[in-house]
């Protein structure tokens, strides 16, 4: 009886010096298929990654000064937390609440801290699994249900690559930008993840400017597989929905007052010790300051964060002096930063970059807000300008972001007469005649290429250094959310006659449609010009009818 296991060929000829090797192909194609899985799963991840939320947390904690473990060890013994880790189904949502700057990014980044450890994001061997992200209001890449989701599919691709080799539609072109694409993979990989708990945390849901409903929806109608944890504002439709929701347990961190307070205080030891280190204070100044701090944080992180940050500008001995003229409460701080930028010879420099910074609609990287601005000032000097825009304004990397939220909303509420003198919709207006004027330096082949034919990997490969296209990104991306933006503050300010968008708009496509569109391939955004042109074909009509625009333009 043959051999099931055997090999057997039944003709083989050869014929001169010809040399023939008869074996079993078993292990190579084996190990082609496991390569070629291994590479699909790469590609899936480069797909995935606009942002790593890994980056994001270290970010954020570094941003804040560190991580203490004293400012969110409380909430492990809360009721709230237990009902959540031990019950099966009575607690698979944990929703933390509260006010802005009482610290609710920094709990959940402690508790990811608590529980990655025992997840195969720590290590293969681990049989729970871990994922979450960081909603962020001002970063177009950061707050929206699609960015969520790729993040959430980002690290559980990472810990379960033999789960994404398998799902139907990862090659799917359409699949990156399709809400529901994205969706149905995010729960087929929860459905098929075993064995272990999963633990989806998501911070600040009320930064989620785009379908915040749809996000809401997916969280209270996943299956009991995923356990969550999820932090926002007090904010009445989250709380109308998760209200609806059996397995939800709610923790108020107004409810929790003492435990906050008692962090808080720990927070402001730790800030203490670092700036008594780092400017060899006297230790009855370093008494000072934490009493200081103690008696006017009134439960915020936040204002005790930048009221440090601001501390740690000045020479030790100026710190008693200014320590006192702090004020309580965020309002009140934004108020006195705002008040002495007012008072700088470099005032208008100063609003006019917090005005950029402000209405973009995504954070710009130095060169991109030199760009803007037209400054004929190097990168390192720039990072020198921010740090005077108040406490307002931080880096990341060579990035300018808000310091919080809070920050943002205070400038937009109480300073808009400050920062947008000709009134928003101007403002609007001439960011996007900004970006047409630096596009204007775009041109065939931006990279030096020659041959048309080569592939966009290829292209990357041989970018120039420095990237002719880095101060050029935003604009190449965005000039179009900025005409239609500012069109739209044009008819609620009943002002639409001064609207010439349309005729700047029309002439930059006539001249630089293919360059642009070179660019956008370049910056791996060509799927931008499809929702830039239908923005302008239905802006152009509107112009048309209301006598804006001539119909021989089109």
């Amino acid at each position: 009886m043959e051999n099931p296991s055997s090999s057997s060929v039944q003709s083989l000829n050869a014929s001169g010096s010809s040399r023939v090797h008869v074996g079993n192909s078993y292990n190579i194609t084996h190990h082609h298929r496991k390569g070629s899985e291994q590479d699909s799963v790469k590609k899936y991840l480069d797909a995935l990654r606009s942002t790593d939320p890994r980056d994001d947390k270290a970010r954020i904690e570094q941003t804040n000064g560190g991580l203490l473990k004293d400012s969110y060890v409380w909430i492990l013994e809360s009721p709230e937390f237990n009902t959540w880790r031990d019950e099966s189904e009575a607690g698979r949502l944990l929703w933390i609440r509260g006010d802005p700057g009482k610290g609710k990014t920094m709990l959940l980044s402690g508790l990811i801290n608590e529980l990655q450890p025992l997840t195969r994001l720590d290590g293969a061997q681990n049989s729970n699994t871990i994922s979450y992200f960081f909603c962020q209001a001002t970063n177009s890449g950061l707050n929206n249900y699609t960015a969520i989701l790729k993040g959430l599919i980002y690290l559980l691709a990472i810990q379960h690559p033999t789960v994404v080799s398998h799902l139907d539609d990862k090659h799917d072109k359409d699949h990156w930008n399709s809400k529901v694409s994205l969706e149905r993979t995010f729960r087929k990989m929860v459905d098929n993840i075993t064995p272990g708990e999963i633990y989806l945390l998501v911070d600040a849901l009320d930064e989620c400017v785009k379908d915040l409903p749809l996000l809401l929806a997916l969280i209270s109608s996943m299956s009991s597989r995923a356990k969550w944890i999820v932090t926002s504002r007090n904010r009445c439709e989250i709380e109308e929905l998760f209200g609806q929701t059996s397995s939800k347990v709610a923790l108020s961190l107004e409810l929790h007052e003492d435990s906050v307070s008692e962090a808080v205080n720990s927070y402001i030891s730790y800030r203490t010790r670092q700036l008594a280190d780092r400017k060899k204070l006297k230790k009855s100044t370093a008494e000072k300051i934490h009493d200081h701090l103690s008696q006017n944080a009134h439960g915020t992180f936040l204002w005790v964060a930048l009221v440090c940050q601001r501390l740690e500008r000045c020479r030790a001995w100026e710190i008693p002096s200014q320590l006192v003229q702090f004020p309580q409460g965020l309002n009140q701080l934004y108020a006195q930063m705002m008040d002495q930028i007012r008072e700088s010879d470099s005032c208008d420099l100063y609003m006019s970059v917090l005005a950029v910074a402000t209405t973009v609609f995504r954070p710009l990287t130095f060169a991109e807000l030199i760009a803007m601005e037209s400054l004929n000032i190097d990168e390192e000097t720039f990072r020198d300008l921010i740090v005077e825009c108040g406490s307002f304004l931080t880096t990341k990397g060579n990035t300018v972001v808000f310091v919080h939220k809070s920050a943002k909303d205070f400038l937009l509420k109480e300073s808009s007469n400050l920062l947008f003198r000709s009134g928003l919709a101007q403002h609007q207006y001439d960011l996007f005649q900004r970006c047409i004027d630096i596009l204007q330096s775009l041109h065939k082949d931006m990279y030096g290429l020659f041959y048309p034919g080569v592939s966009l990997d290829e292209a990357l490969r041989n970018c120039p250094n420095p990237d002719p296209l880095d101060n050029l990104k935003y604009a190449c991306i965005f000039w179009v959310d900025h005409m239609q933006e500012a069109y739209k503050l044009f008819v609620q300010g009943e002002i639409i006659d001064d609207f010439h968008g349309a005729d700047t708009a029309h002439n930059f496509i006539a001249e630089k449609f293919l360059f642009w569109l070179e660019a956008l391939a370049l910056c791996q955004n060509l799927s931008i010009a499809m929702k830039a042109l239908i923005i302008l074909r239905d802006l152009l009509g509107v112009c048309i009818q209301t006598s804006h625009m001539s119909p021989n333009r089109l």
